[in-house]
């Protein structure tokens, strides 16, 4: 079994988590690729556009640390998430 690396989260306004992606990959780069191909191809599909529409960030995390804190990688809010994307 591959070891969780990160983990990719779409948030509200408030930071609540909508949808959550987890990633094995070992650098930022390739989880960002992954997470681009992923919501560009399936953005089409109603339940991934609405889910897009609710967000107001999408955040990279590192897995979290032996206490469970979490480790802010990237964070994009939802113009950079869209221009990202390339989405209108």
């Amino acid at each position: 079994m591959k070891r969780q690396t990160f983990i990719v989260r779409l948030e509200d306004e408030k930071k609540f988590p909508i949808d959550f992606e987890r990633f094995s990959d070992k650098r930022i780069e390739t989880v960002m690729r992954k997470i681009i191909e992923f919501y560009k191809n399936l953005s089409n599909y109603d339940f991934f556009r609405k889910e897009l529409d609710e967000s107001s960030f999408l955040a990279v995390y590192e897995t979290p640390d032996v206490n469970g804190n979490y480790i802010e990688r990237a964070r994009y809010n939802k113009a950079e998430l869209m221009e990202l994307l390339a989405i209108n």
